[in-house]
């Protein structure tokens, strides 16, 4: 186990030792509840409620919160004409203009998920020839 991916409070952990500090974590991997661990571990204290366990985050970090994508949905619906220089340079955020294309993108709806997945479950079982008579186009 890396011990990288355990992190403790202080106080209230100092009593527990290396191996169960990796058996929490080891347990907490398989799916088991925060109640569970503490019944196996010992049910008279709630140490294992304080073990955290960290999971390494991937990819860059963000450069806009949730609500300046939102403002800048807002500034769009205002001017829908309007460039997306002119709408990073409105936006008060520094990003590309790629970023900025990407933040106003709209995420798909239920609907449209469930269209998706109707179409590919009545294709699926079409065969290279059947797509090759398909002509594709906006």
């Amino acid at each position: 186990m890396d011990d990288s991916k355990i992190s403790y409070f202080s106080v209230a952990c100092r009593d527990l030792n290396h191996s169960e500090l990796i058996l929490i974590t080891r347990m907490h991997d398989e799916g088991k509840t925060l109640r569970e661990i503490g019944e196996i571990m010992n049910p008279k204290t709630n140490r294992e409620s304080r073990v955290h366990v960290k999971n390494p985050k991937t990819g860059c970090k963000r450069i806009s919160y949730v609500r300046d994508d939102r403002n800048l949905i807002r500034i769009h619906e205002i001017n829908r004409h309007m460039s997306l220089p002119e709408l990073k340079n409105k936006w008060n955020v520094v990003a590309s203009t790629s970023t900025v294309r990407r933040s106003k993108k709209p995420r798909l709806s239920v609907v449209n998920i469930s269209k998706h997945l109707d179409f590919c479950t009545n294709h699926r079982s079409w065969s290279m020839d059947d797509w090759k008579n398909v002509i594709f186009s906006d």
